[in-house]
């Protein structure tokens, strides 16, 4: 999973945004729990101006922190 997870932040960094979303989507399949895996799917969701899917995916996000005691997310 952290493999999955830093090839997600690669393309982000490298503004590859559709396939940061590849990558996120594939993580989120592996670890549904994990509030990261949706809050980075989030963000590149958001910078490829997909706002529907990017708040569901932030929201999802932010009740996992919520969930395991972390409102800092």
């Amino acid at each position: 999973m952290k493999a999955q997870a830093a090839i997600g932040q690669l393309f982000l960094e490298q503004e590859k945004y559709i396939r940061a979303i590849v990558a996120y989507r594939r993580l989120v399949e592996m670890a549904p729990e994990n509030p990261e895996a949706h809050y980075h799917l989030g963000t590149a969701l958001a910078e490829r101006r997909r706002m529907s899917e990017a708040k569901k995916s932030l929201e999802r996000a932010k009740e996992l922190y919520e969930e395991a005691g972390n409102e800092e997310g």
